[in-house]
């Protein structure tokens, strides 16, 4: 069993290698020509971010020797985890902030300040997580083995589930207002590029959350590898599939087309949106 376990930030880093050779095509075309913004410089931190941390672990499982090396790199990398879960929150909230006008409402004040609130008992929780990892050699066998101590990553977790299902609503609720005016092209992709996102993460946090509370000492961190790599993907294609979406209608602009209203409010007004 614990030859097998090691195994699975492999099939993590192999999904996240895959995905970067299948969309850098778009990146090149979409993302490299634009100029520097908050958008941009989201996206290369997630899209760069998700080969280290998974790396480091291959390194820990497999080649390590070194109980205190293990154990130093492990954390290093559960830190570069959590922070790389925060910049996909980031990207999500970005893009929730630009759907509803870019406007500094109450609605939007509010749920800042319950995010913030939020994130204080989080990094308390996913710190406890860290610090109770313990690194075992076991004779024979190359790499070391992580073992957790404790379950306080099921926070984090439910936070992230929390997060997700508020930006959902908020998504949700502006796709509605969209529909009943009129619908867009570009309301149409976050919504539904929104959805489907919502749908794999949460069903990947709950896996990770029976995982974490049910299964045994060995298992709980297993599916984290993997929960991370699956987000920051789905991030990448999420931003891909904007861009391309606003690409063309601004091309289609300079070929003189004509767009309705709201789509050339949508296009004009959205920071996130207007980077090309």
């Amino acid at each position: 069993m614990t030859i097998r376990i090691k195994h699975h930030p492999v099939a993590a880093f192999a999904i996240a290698v895959w995905d970067y050779f299948i969309l850098l095509p778009d990146e090149v075309a979409l993302i490299w020509p634009s100029r520097w913004t908050v958008s941009k410089c989201l996206f290369f931190m997630n899209r760069y971010s998700v080969f280290i941390d998974p790396f480091m672990l291959i390194y820990v499982l497999m080649i390590g020797r070194d109980e205190h090396s293990c154990s130093i790199n492990v954390q290093i990398q559960a830190y570069l985890r959590f922070f790389g879960a925060k910049i996909c929150q980031l990207i999500l909230i970005w893009r929730t902030y630009a759907v509803w006008g870019c406007k500094l409402d109450k609605a939007v004040i509010i749920l800042s300040f319950l995010y913030l609130g939020m994130n204080g008992p989080e990094f308390w929780a996913a710190h406890k997580y860290i610090t109770g990892l313990q690194l075992v050699i076991i004779p024979g066998v190359p790499g070391c083995v992580v073992v957790s101590t404790n379950r306080w990553v099921w926070w984090p977790i439910m936070q992230l589930m929390i997060v997700e299902s508020v930006l959902i609503i908020l998504l949700a609720f502006r796709a509605f207002q969209h529909v009943r005016i009129g619908r867009t092209s570009l309301i149409s992709v976050m919504y539904y590029d929104g959805l489907l996102y919502y749908i794999c993460i949460q069903v990947s946090l709950i896996a990770n959350l029976v995982v974490v509370l049910v299964t045994t000492i060995a298992l709980k961190s297993f599916l984290l590898c993997l929960q991370r790599v699956l987000q920051s993907v789905l991030c990448t294609r999420i931003m891909l599939h904007i861009r391309r979406v606003h690409k063309n209608k601004a091309d289609g602009l300079q070929r003189g087309e004509t767009l309705t209203t709201m789509e050339f409010n949508q296009i004009s007004s959205s920071s996130y949106l207007n980077d090309m």
